[in-house]
């Protein structure tokens, strides 16, 4: 048994210093904490090659998925489960004191462009690779004014460079088919999304880098004159309301000064006359 824990130490150090989040299996709680729906099952399994055994159906194994992202802090499972369960012949995890740990890791499309590219057309650019069809005029015109832009990249992968040219296309679609009427709060997140996407591939892009901030301040400062004027139209509305209000007191006001008027004409004393008393 102490061999078995030995040998698992050396097996999750190894996982760790790899950058591999692993399981905890000494949590002091007194049942494991699982992760969100594990599945978990019984069924026949190869110890050597983890693989299902069509003549053992005592070996039980369980299976989780984790989804790591960058804004949030997570190493996996708080508890997977107890050593003392795990140590468990009876259980049915240990196979000729061995336990067979299979640890999968995959980057789903680990370039955030891939998550909404659209659907389309997909055509050779310039033996390159692949791209949409739709991005291959926007293409065209650039490389042919920076060839640069095909010489950086033909070291990388083709998957690579068809990421790379995907981006540069989708911008360069985005700049051309947009007005500057449409740059909405919303248009200005996804030109900032697509100039970061696209930074990500080390394109020489000093020919292009302020054209779009240029855009990006633009929109800032068209915003803030757009704040202006409708803090300037706010005031006109009250001053126009303070003026209605000024008109109807001034009517008001001279109403009062004419029945004022009557008042005093039918009501005349004399205010140095005494006021005496009445006698029989």
């Amino acid at each position: 048994m102490a061999t078995l824990r030995s040998q698992m130490s050396v097996i999750l150090q190894a996982l760790v210093q790899s950058g591999i989040p692993v399981p905890r299996f000494d949590a002091p709680t007194s049942a494991p904490v699982h992760p969100a729906q594990p599945h978990q099952t019984t069924a026949p399994m190869n110890a050597q090659t983890s693989e299902p055994h069509p003549d053992d159906d005592t070996v039980k194994y369980s299976v989780n998925e984790k989804k790591f992202k960058a804004n949030i802090s997570s190493w996996g499972c708080t508890s997977f489960i107890l050593l003392s369960k795990l140590c468990d012949h009876d259980e049915g995890y240990l196979v000729n004191d061995s336990c067979v740990v299979e640890v999968k890791v995959s980057v789903r499309n680990g370039i955030k462009i891939l998550e909404d590219q659209e659907t389309g057309k997909l055509i050779d650019f310039r033996g390159l690779g692949r791209v949409e069809k739709t991005l291959v005029p926007f293409l065209e015109e650039v490389c042919s004014s920076y060839p640069s832009l095909l010489e950086c990249h033909k070291k990388r992968s083709r998957m690579f460079i068809q990421c790379a040219f995907t981006a540069l296309g989708r911008l360069l679609r985005f700049l051309k088919t947009t007005k500057a009427k449409d740059m909405t709060h919303d248009a200005c997140k996804r030109l900032q999304l697509l100039w970061e996407e696209l930074e990500t591939f080390k394109f020489d892009l000093a020919w292009l880098e302020p054209h779009v901030q240029l855009v990006l301040v633009t929109k800032k400062r068209s915003g803030r004159v757009d704040r202006l004027r409708e803090y300037v139209e706010m005031w006109e509305n009250e001053m126009k309301r303070r003026r209605d209000y000024v008109a109807a007191a001034e009517v008001d006001l001279e109403a009062a000064k004419r029945d004022l008027a009557k008042a005093e004409e039918e009501f005349k004393i004399d205010m140095e006359t005494e006021l005496g008393y009445p006698l029989p």
